[in-house]
């Protein structure tokens, strides 16, 4: 029996696929955590990622249903920028330049229309800050595509300074917390591309390799390892978060495995052109 890898977000496949396995998107396990109780995945603090004037952040999610928090932090770095997804399924970005706190949302600046299947399947979310456009510029990319743009949000670096990275965390200046899966988180301390970041949203932990701004990334945690407790930096700078840093008050967050593929083994399908995996 022959294995096929069909990696990425679609695509055509022709021929006679005989007795096969179709595999999509070879990372199979993630994180998951509900929205009441206090869950988080804990990264390093990162001093390439305070002080900043430039940012995008971005990782693919899943989000339940259930969420129960209006907010729902994804990717959270003090003071200087929060990813989030609220209970309706829209995305937010938010950077403090200068100190003062200003975002964007998925319907230019206030939340509008929920991103395409928000609660049904997996999306590539990433915010991004251009401090030298249009007097500062705040961007959201959902699967590839820019959905929203600000202008005119400030210029000056952000003032937090080295602040530990937190997923699905809740504080005491966020306190809400998203609900669902997490896979490929990467932040960068730069303006990836346009080009760049459909590549990278094309599939889960795609490398960044592929790219012409790997040397920005300051961290790229993959948390497809089913037995990890201690999040894995694979950017190259060596930032893995702390002993026990995927934890809820101290317990293990629920890591499990999701199928993302397909069996094909009539031993007679074939193609004309189009064949869509789904």
């Amino acid at each position: 029996m022959a294995d096929i890898e069909f990696q990425g977000t679609g695509g055509i496949i022709e021929g006679d696929l005989e007795d096969a396995n179709v595999n999509v998107n070879l990372d199979s396990n993630f994180k998951s955590v509900d929205s009441t109780n206090n869950q988080q995945i804990l990264g390093a603090s990162i001093a390439n990622l305070g002080n900043q004037t430039n940012y995008t952040v971005m990782a693919w999610v899943k989000q339940s249903a259930g969420q129960s928090d209006s907010g729902g932090t994804v990717v959270l770095n003090g003071d200087n920028f929060d990813l989030d997804v609220n209970d309706g399924g829209y995305v937010r970005f938010a950077v403090r330049p200068a100190g003062s706190y200003i975002d964007v949302h998925t319907s230019g600046t206030t939340y509008g229309t929920a991103f395409a299947g928000a609660q049904n399947g997996w999306n590539h979310i990433c915010g991004q800050w251009d401090s030298s456009a249009s007097g500062g510029t705040l961007k959201i990319f959902i699967n590839g595509i820019q959905t929203s743009t600000r202008t005119s949000v400030g210029t000056g670096a952000t003032t937090a300074g080295t602040t530990a990275l937190n997923m699905f965390s809740k504080d005491t200046n966020h306190d809400d917390q998203f609900a669902g899966e997490i896979i490929d988180v990467k932040c960068f301390n730069s303006v990836v591309s346009d080009a760049d970041i459909k590549i990278l949203a094309s599939k889960i932990n795609t490398d960044i390799a592929l790219t012409s701004s790997a040397s920005d990334c300051q961290v790229w945690y993959k948390l497809n390892d089913v037995t990890e407790t201690t999040p894995q930096d694979s950017s190259g700078k060596g930032n893995n978060g702390p002993s026990n840093g995927i934890a809820t008050n101290g317990s293990a967050l629920t890591k499990l495995y999701d199928s993302f593929y397909v069996d094909v083994y009539d031993n007679s399908t074939t193609t004309d052109g189009t064949f869509t995996v789904t």
